[in-house]
């Protein structure tokens, strides 16, 4: 039988089945004030009677630097279009969700975001913790561009870096104005790592050739317009799936 590969992240928990776009429902929003203890409650109780298994499992998690800083992002995936047709609905969790909105300001941002395997690199089990989020605005129709560049740096990460955990994802349904095209997702257990010197252009280069990192960044300057940054972290408390992500090849 044809190896599948399946990926289980935490939190952006992706399950890569061959014949299957895999994207992820992002919900981000604001607490009241006041009404933390309540909340992470209120969310528990519904993400583990509705969001507790895939395909429409969820976690929730912190944002903790950026403009952003203070938000929740609810995140429910690895899941597909299809799967979405069937999502949790009906009076008895509309009803529930209600008790959840009613802690949260009225403004909410949704965005839907698919996976790309062939740009990521999960090489092995882990408890998600961190995650360093870079989101990148790119020119009209640079897509196909900057997916050349993904694939380059994936091969850097795979040769030079195997265990730093990397998820590519592109925004299904994104405009000219959000500035948020591309998501690229870095796991880490802990900050430490942010002390260290990665040593990026030297390992690029070892793998592409002397100058090859300044044509990169030549490339990056001509078909990206910016990108913002920020740390978000899992909150275990609001329940949903596990932090568990294990990486498998199985039969």
């Amino acid at each position: 039988m044809k190896n599948l590969l399946v990926i289980i992240l935490a939190g952006l928990c992706v399950q890569v089945l061959a014949q299957n776009d895999i994207m992820f429902e992002f919900v981000t929003m604001t607490p009241k004030d006041g009404m933390s203890d309540e909340l992470i409650d209120r969310m528990k109780s519904h993400n583990d009677t509705y969001h507790a298994e895939n395909p429409h499992g969820a976690r929730v998690y912190s944002v903790n630097s950026g403009m952003q800083s203070g938000k929740l992002i609810w995140v429910m995936g690895p899941t597909t279009w299809t799967d979405m047709d069937n999502r949790p609905a009906g009076d008895a969790h509309d009803d529930d969700w209600e008790l959840v909105q009613d802690l949260i300001e009225n403004e909410v941002n949704v965005e839907y975001f698919r996976l790309e395997p062939s740009l990521s690199n999960f090489s092995k089990d882990f408890d998600i913790k961190n995650i360093w989020i870079r989101f990148t605005d790119l020119k009209p129709w640079q897509g196909y561009r900057y997916r050349t560049l993904m694939q380059n740096l994936q091969k850097v990460y795979a040769e030079k870096m195997p265990d730093q955990q990397r998820g590519i994802f592109w925004n299904t349904m994104g405009n000219y104005k959000d500035g948020r095209d591309v998501m690229t997702a870095l796991y880490h257990d802990g900050l430490d790592w942010m002390d260290e010197d990665a040593n990026l252009v030297m390992k690029y280069e070892e793998v592409h050739g002397n100058g090859s990192w300044r044509n990169f960044m030549s490339e990056i300057e001509d078909i990206v317009h910016g990108s913002d940054i920020m740390m978000m972290s899992l909150v275990p408390e609001m329940g949903g799936l596990s932090p568990r992500i294990m990486a498998a090849e199985r039969n």
